[in-house]
Formats: C-alpha cells, structure tokens, sequence
C-alpha cells in the first residue's frame, strides 16, 4: 500500500520535493573513508531518501549507498548527496534526527528497478504521478 508522506519541510513550510515518497524501512550501508556504517530508511523515491541517523554527514556530503529493494535480485548500489541534515535534538527527542539525500547520476537499470518497486506500492487511488 502507498503511503505518501507529508511532513512540513521545516524551511518555511514550502515542500521542496519533485518525487513523492512512500515509508521504506530497511538497512542501507554506506562505506565512507573506509569503513562500513549502517543505517535504516525511513522513506524513499525516485529521487532520493531519508536514513536515521544520531550523527548525520553534513550538507553536500557524497555517499555510495547500498539496500536490498523487494523482488530485486541484485542490491541496489548509488550515489547519493546529503541535502539535509538533521542532528538530535536533545530538547525533543521524538524529533527524528538523520539525513535527506538526492540520488545522483542513476544508472538507467536502478532507476528502472526503483520505478518498478514504487509502482509495486501504489494503490489504485493514489498515482505516484509518473508512467512506467
């Protein structure tokens, strides 16, 4: 089922984003200077995705992100930019903490397999608004 989120941007209330997002929980690895981190998704789109996290890179940041998407029999490997990051707030800690990133430079193949899994969510009374 889809389940498109809204949520206030944060930034003046005006909602930046050019792909609507549907929940996605799943363990994402990111190997940066060498070492392996992981994380979980939050959601996800064409163009991108949120991961938790308590020590978010900074904004401009360049990731190689590795998840498994269903009915995908290969990992899903991209790069990606952090173009929000969000540290804990330890006056609110219900506030989630982590980090917005765009997708960049998708291969023809991701992008497909990534149109295939968000269409496999949508219902019939909710359109992701894109055509196969």
């Amino acid at each position: 089922m889809l389940t498109t989120i809204n949520h206030d941007s944060g930034r003046g209330g005006i909602e930046r984003r050019q792909h609507p997002r549907v929940k996605f929980i799943t363990r994402v690895t990111n190997t940066y200077s060498g070492i392996t981190h992981y994380y979980f998704s939050r959601d996800i789109s064409l163009g991108g995705m949120f991961l938790d996290s308590h020590q978010p890179y900074p904004e401009g940041t360049t990731l190689m992100l590795e998840f498994a998407l269903e009915k995908v029999d290969e990992k899903i490997k991209v790069d990606a930019r952090v173009v929000r990051s969000i540290p804990p707030d330890l006056s609110d800690p219900t506030r989630p903490s982590g980090m917005g990133l765009v997708f960049e430079n998708l291969s023809e193949k991701t992008r497909k397999a990534l149109m295939a899994f968000l269409l496999g969510r949508a219902t019939p009374d909710r359109s992701l608004g894109f055509n196969g």
